[in-house]
């Protein structure tokens, strides 16, 4: 707390006064960023354009997030259980649309629903945040896997 009320400009107590622990703190940092994302996603205009193009804009933002707050992502993965599932921090509802978008102009395989495919790209993408927090992975490259992974899931390609 001391660091952060350093970093902050103001006293620790003042930081006390707003948080009374330093988990308060850290969940009123992670609910801020994932009203942040939520609103990216709604900005985003998924329903427009190549379902592809709106796969990928859902997921760079998403991973922005990692990006902007690196220091969120232990204390994100450590929430057990992540969060209701129509938790603002796993947004999948967007998504979902834009894969059934896909699915309807044959961008996107039938095989599986919309909603567990939302559910696996999710999925993955916890994955690939808890391997970088692990140092397996570097940000940058999760966000490949990320994307790749999601389109093959998909059975979309990236050209496509």
């Amino acid at each position: 707390m001391e660091d952060i009320a350093t970093a902050a400009g103001v006293t620790r107590q003042t930081v006390y006064a707003h948080f009374s622990t330093r988990s308060a703190l850290i969940t009123a940092l992670i609910d801020a960023a994932g009203a942040e994302t939520v609103a990216a996603i709604d900005a985003a205009r998924l329903d427009t354009g190549p379902p592809v193009d709106a796969l990928r804009r859902y997921l760079e933002i998403c991973w922005d997030l990692i990006h902007r707050y690196p220091f969120l992502l232990g204390p994100a993965l450590a929430r057990t259980p992540p969060g209701p599932p129509d938790s603002p921090h796993l947004p999948t509802a967007p998504v979902e649309r834009v894969i059934r978008r896909g699915q309807r102009s044959g961008d996107f395989d039938r095989t599986f629903t919309a909603t567990w495919l939302a559910d696996a790209i999710v999925g993955i993408a916890r994955t690939a945040a808890e391997q970088v927090a692990a140092g397996r992975l570097t940000a940058t490259k999760a966000e490949t896997v990320i994307l790749k992974s999601s389109l093959r899931l998909c059975g979309a390609t990236e050209g496509r």
